[in-house]
């Protein structure tokens, strides 16, 4: 851990209001909103391959809006 922010590489799918989580070695974006359209789409970042991974989409869209 270096104790301060650094830039990840860009998401697969452009978003705001999205949820996030921290589980292990992985970062989850669920949700949000594409600047048209709710999303369902969920992705991944893996903190030591540095990549972000499609994952199974939600049933429903989510958004913080």
């Amino acid at each position: 851990m270096h104790d301060k922010w650094e830039p990840l590489p860009p998401m697969l799918t452009k978003r705001i209001d999205f949820g996030a989580a921290v589980v292990g070695q992985y970062i989850y974006v669920v949700g949000g909103h594409d600047g048209n359209a709710p999303l369902a789409s969920m992705e991944k970042f893996d903190v030591h391959s540095q990549q972000w991974t499609t994952c199974t989409p939600m049933k429903n869209a989510r958004t913080g809006w």
